[in-house]
């Protein structure tokens, strides 16, 4: 694949440094993870955040403090806010599409039964077992409250993402889809152009004075 893009006109060595510490290698670790949980099938969805516990956007990766240096690598290298916005907009609708099966599965008269089976009360109980259900998890590790619910009930719920939420469901799957290849597309131009930047102004990729 190639890389982000061909500069337009060459960068400075000074500007080079600060966008590989600053912009290109936080936005590479940021897409590197979110390609490595999608491609595991893992959505990391939090009822809490309504978002994604570990798929950063990003504006979670560049810091407010030098999101200009954002805005002018991208002035050399005008593929990449292309990417990035790509990127940006596969997870906003991946997150949508977990927002719409998590109102659905709190509404649904599996759901009531479940929550009627606790034994305890539990604070927005429904939107825990929606969560459970849209991450597909079959079972939870030891120490989480809601084991022994999950453990009862969790198999109906399961069996709606083929059934009646069949729709919500393969929404999900198909906004996946394209935040994975959103994902592999910005992480390997990113690395692409991380190597031909820094052998181009004799620098290391990462510097470790700085990442330390």
């Amino acid at each position: 694949m190639k890389a982000v893009a061909k500069a337009t006109k060459q960068p400075t060595k000074a500007q080079a440094r600060a966008w590989l510490q600053t912009v290109l290698l936080p936005l590479s670790r940021m897409a590197s993870v979110t390609r490595n949980r999608l491609e595991q099938g893992s959505l990391t969805y939090r009822q809490h955040l309504q978002g994604f516990e570990l798929l950063g956007s990003s504006a979670s990766a560049i810091s407010p403090t030098v999101r200009l240096n954002f805005e002018q690598a991208a002035r050399y290298l005008p593929e990449l806010r292309d990417l990035v916005r790509a990127y940006d907009d596969a997870l906003v609708t991946l997150r949508d599409a977990c927002r719409e099966a998590e109102r659905v599965l709190v509404a649904h008269t599996a759901m009531a039964a479940a929550v009627a089976s606790a034994e305890r009360d539990v604070t927005d109980l429904p939107r825990y077992l929606a969560e459970y259900t849209i991450n597909g998890l079959v079972e939870l590790p030891s120490g989480y409250s809601l084991r022994e619910l999950w453990a009862r009930e969790g198999a109906s719920l399961l069996a709606l993402r083929a059934r009646e939420l069949a729709k919500e469901f393969d929404a999900i799957d198909v906004a996946r889809s394209a935040a994975t290849d959103a994902a592999v597309a910005l992480d390997d131009s990113l690395r692409e152009t991380m190597l031909a930047l820094a052998d181009r102004h004799g620098l290391p990729v990462i510097d470790l004075e700085i990442a330390s």
